[in-house]
């Protein structure tokens, strides 16, 4: 995964709704991820919007010559209501996508009723070193929690 820089954490389309951008600093390298959250505000006429959850690879220092860099497998995402103390469970990912600048992740969400609902999200993926000879998992990273910087109205 080529790194982006903050092409899609400062992206009006990919992060219309909030960004979360981690630095990790370990034996393999230094890196940061960033984490975008994109979906519609509004939902007129039905119960449901649709939340994309990007990750990316915004910069990136392997350890050394032996590493060429690292990739992303995203495990969980979900999609909560309320403030992080009292938070209610809305929805997960129900499918992955791997593009050319990172990997997302679709959450189709559906609401009790009618109402203005302040959401947050947790991720939750695992880190691969690309070496010269293969794959190797290096840790899992939780993000948590991106809250949206507008709230959902449904009506």
């Amino acid at each position: 995964m080529p790194q982006q820089g903050d092409t899609y954490t400062k992206s009006s389309i990919h992060a219309s709704w909030g960004n979360y951008t981690g630095y990790r600093d370990i034996w393999a390298g230094n890196m940061t991820w960033g984490v975008s959250v994109s979906g519609h505000a509004t939902s007129a006429g039905n119960l449901s919007v649709e939340i994309t959850v990007l990750v990316t690879k915004v910069y990136e220092r392997p350890g050394n010559w032996f590493f060429r860099g690292t990739a992303v497998s995203l495990k969980n995402v979900s999609v909560y209501i309320g403030p992080l103390d009292n938070a209610t469970f809305l929805a997960s990912m129900t499918s992955t996508t791997e593009h050319d600048y990172g990997v997302s992740a679709t959450i189709p969400a559906t609401f009790g009723g009618p109402g203005v609902y302040d959401l947050l999200v947790k991720a939750r993926f695992t880190v691969y070193e690309v070496m010269r000879i293969g794959f190797m998992p290096l840790e899992s990273v939780n993000v948590y929690p991106v809250y949206l910087d507008s709230p959902v109205v449904v009506s």
